[in-house]
């Protein structure tokens, strides 16, 4: 195992806990160590999800690990399913139990006759891959386990997967995107998954006129969507003016309706604004750089704005294995951790965008906008300071702009 001077790579199983816990009406048991419980508990919290009676571990010594005793799981299952009566109970293997080869999901067939809660088993253990495979193995299952064939159809809404709470500032994201889609087409939300959503709005997600997906974890439970009879779905994110404009023509294009003519005509306004400003920043002399670290959703999404919009020129850092994904823009890499801090500490003049430990590793010369997590001092309340959206749009706008006058400002001293 390499040393690593920061936070390392969530795995798979991190994945997969942050992407069940928000669900209401349920709960997790972990079956593993109460020490590696408690380090995710105090990560998961750091992102805003809320634990409370929802979130238990069953712990292990050492009579579990030699034996390959279940009963410590087995009596969790059953005293949380009498005590609380979860809808569904997600149990999780830790990495500790998944060494010792524990079947949790023959204990949980086992059991189905026994407990009223539906009970979910993930065996992964963080051995599988990185958060990213997590995530998308987590919603798909979510859809596939939970979600039924539609009794009706209600149009005029639309579920939303892969809004996450490992992304910075979700909450105000998906309240952007909710203002669009009831602006643009009147759309109210079904189902978002898993930000905001509850057992029984999973079960009736195929019931949702269209599913529109954030991130390219999403797309598999999208696609088993669609496959138990839901709706069409649509990939992209609102980053940027014209992102932004492409993606309202998307989604318009996808449900066979027009925009709003009111809201087009607002829409167009501050179109002409931005373009008079990309306009300036394009025709500048001065170099543009910019280095974006996140999520393969963020890094593309903000990427692309700032470079196709704006004609900066981007370097973009994954947190995470692309591996699987595609479309994954060229100049977007995942790098090791040595690799990574070069790359920060070497650039100057910039702007760059990323997590607290990004941010403080780059010169005070660079022009500096938190997007990710850790937030080891930063507290989020606000829901209404998106990166996505025309409100998005404005908020790295200004960033860019205060980048762009420390330019100016440089090369007047000179």
């Amino acid at each position: 195992m390499s040393l690593c001077r920061h936070f390392p790579i969530p795995s798979d199983r991190m994945g997969i806990v942050w992407s069940v816990l928000p669900v209401r009406d349920c709960a997790v048991i972990e079956y593993g160590p109460a020490g590696t419980t408690h380090y995710g508990a105090e990560v998961i919290m750091d992102f805003g999800i809320k634990i409370h009676k929802n979130f238990f571990c069953t712990h292990v010594d050492e009579n579990d690990i030699i034996m390959g005793d279940t009963s410590r799981l087995e009596q969790a299952i059953l005293e949380v399913d009498k005590t609380y009566r979860p809808k569904c109970i997600f149990v999780i293997g830790s990495s500790l139990t998944s060494v010792i080869g524990a079947d949790i999901r023959g204990l949980c067939r086992l059991l189905e006759g026994q407990v009223e809660s539906r009970l979910i088993p993930f065996e992964h253990g963080g051995f599988r891959g990185d958060y990213s495979l997590g995530i998308a193995d987590a919603l798909e299952a979510l859809v596939k386990e939970i979600a039924c064939p539609p009794a009706k159809k209600r149009e005029g809404t639309f579920n939303l997967i892969g809004a996450c709470y490992d992304s910075y500032r979700v909450g105000s994201d998906v309240e952007e995107i909710c203002r669009l889609l009831k602006e643009a087409f009147g759309l109210e939300p079904a189902c978002i998954l898993p930000y905001d959503c509850s057992y029984d709005s999973i079960r009736h997600c195929t019931e949702a006129e269209c599913s529109i997906v954030m991130r390219k974890e999403g797309i598999r439970a999208a696609k088993a969507v669609q496959e138990k009879g839901g709706g069409g779905w649509f990939y992209g994110v609102p980053y940027g003016y014209q992102g932004t404009e492409k993606w309202i023509a998307q989604i318009a294009q996808g449900i066979g309706r027009e925009p709003d003519p009111a809201f087009r005509k607002e829409f167009g306004r501050k179109l002409i604004w931005a373009k008079k400003k990309e306009n300036e920043l394009r025709c500048s002399p001065l170099p543009m750089n910019a280095v974006v670290e996140g999520n393969e959703m963020q890094v593309s999404g903000i990427g692309k704005f700032l470079k196709e919009e704006l004609g900066m020129k981007v370097e973009g850092i994954l947190t995470h294995s692309p591996k699987g994904m595609e479309e994954v823009p060229q100049w977007c890499r995942f790098l090791p951790e040595k690799e990574k801090l070069d790359v920060l500490r070497g650039c100057s003049n910039s702007l760059v965008l990323g997590n607290d430990e990004t941010l403080s590793q780059t010169p005070e010369t660079n022009t500096k906008l938190q997007i990710g997590f850790p937030a080891k001092e930063t507290i989020v309340v606000a829901n209404h300071l998106p990166f996505v959206g025309l409100r998005g749009a404005d908020w790295i706008m200004e960033s860019i702009l205060t980048y762009y006058n420390k330019l100016v400002i440089s090369m007047m001293m000179q």
